[in-house]
């Protein structure tokens, strides 16, 4: 297997392309977007507490999930911009029990209220594994495809119904788009989408599969038990609908720094990684290894190797360390994952094997 030598991004992702001195593509296009500047956060942040009707209790909601970069925005917020945020976690039913400490912690230590959402009848659980069971036969790129989506739904539509029905002026998430990898992947998984759409082009997979319509039905009442004012429930995803309500990527405008981060909230808010995760990052959910699993079938590496790719070019990660970390992750990823798919998303053997065997080999 040849790498790139810049990041660790492997020959085997298709589509992908090295120049003469073994540099991949995607570092070859890779673009730093310049942060807008923690001043034009202020400024923002001026204009949403002058609001009229607005909720006096707090300034801002800040979405956590135990993890890493939403614990610092949780700290900044708190420490840094002096604002009165009410903590929002949303439980997807696959938070670990690391994060559910990190986030009791830290709100405690910042005495900060927080607010812990989730699905009264686990709705998140049971429409992912229906979703995998649905789209076994596709391999693994049908769990890239759904493993996230009801969880994704799930944190955005919890948020947003919390910040419409209290009237909170602003939203900070904890993400930004120099970390985003879903536009670097579009040329890669080119091929598995089209096959993906080839499956869906028989009615028996789209419209008598069992597991597809047992799905589709729960989503709908997901969205029942999370409704957004102003949405349809036809809607896949639910939007921000309030005027008043302005929400942005924290990220966006203060720059993420790996190591400051990583160090403060260790420092601050004493957060601790799981134990069962090699890097600090996505360290809230149970069942990121699968998805880890499915890109490495699929790619040759790792969904986070994309991830590092990004940090690599930022500056804000070494390429051996990247390499550490996804050789560590590889290592009997197999046999991590399958205990994954039994104990934690309730996949049967027959489901586990459809997947595995319909792996499209690089």
């Amino acid at each position: 297997m040849k790498r790139c030598k810049k990041c660790i991004t492997p020959d085997t992702v298709p589509n992908i392309k090295f120049d003469s001195n073994g540099i991949c593509s995607l570092c070859s296009s890779y673009t730093h977007i310049k942060e807008k500047g923690e001043e034009n956060l202020k400024e923002i942040i001026l204009e949403t507490k002058k609001l009229k009707n607005r909720n006096k209790i707090y300034d801002a909601v800040v979405p956590v999930s135990g993890g890493r970069d939403s614990t610092f925005v949780l700290y900044y917020s708190v420490k840094k911009l002096k604002l009165k945020v009410l903590a929002v976690s949303f439980d997807n039913d696959f938070v670990n029990e690391q994060a559910r400490k990190n986030i009791e912690n830290s709100c405690r230590i910042l005495k900060t209220d927080f607010m812990v959402l989730k699905s009264r009848f686990k709705l998140p659980f049971f429409i992912t594994k229906n979703l995998i069971k649905a789209t076994s036969s596709t391999g693994p790129f049908g769990i890239i495809n759904n493993m996230c989506s009801a969880c994704a739904f799930g944190q955005k539509a919890a948020v947003y119904k919390v910040a419409s029905q209290k009237k909170i002026p602003l939203i900070l998430w904890g993400n930004s788009s120099n970390e985003a990898t879903v536009e670097r992947l579009v040329d890669v998984s080119s091929y598995y989408r089209q096959q993906y759409k080839e499956f869906f082009k028989n009615p028996k997979n789209k419209f008598f599969n069992k597991n597809l319509i047992i799905a589709n039905i729960l989503f709908f009442l997901f969205k029942l038990e999370f409704y957004v004012p102003g949405n349809s429930l036809k809607s896949k995803i639910f939007k921000l609908k309030e005027k008043n309500i302005k929400e942005i990527s924290f990220f966006d405008y203060v720059e993420w720094n790996r190591e400051e981060i990583k160090n403060t909230i260790i420092a601050e808010l004493g957060w601790q990684k799981d134990k069962s995760h090699i890097s600090t990052w996505r360290n809230d959910c149970k069942i990121h290894p699968v998805m880890n699993w499915a890109f490495y079938k699929l790619y040759g590496c790792t969904k986070d190797a994309f991830g590092y790719c990004n940090m690599i070019n930022d500056n804000q990660m070494d390429r051996r360390t990247a390499l550490y970390q996804e050789e560590e992750m590889i290592k009997n990823i197999d046999e991590k994952t399958i205990d994954v798919m039994k104990n934690i998303l309730g996949l049967d053997e027959k489901t586990i094997m459809t997947i595995k065997n319909n792996n499209k080999k690089i």
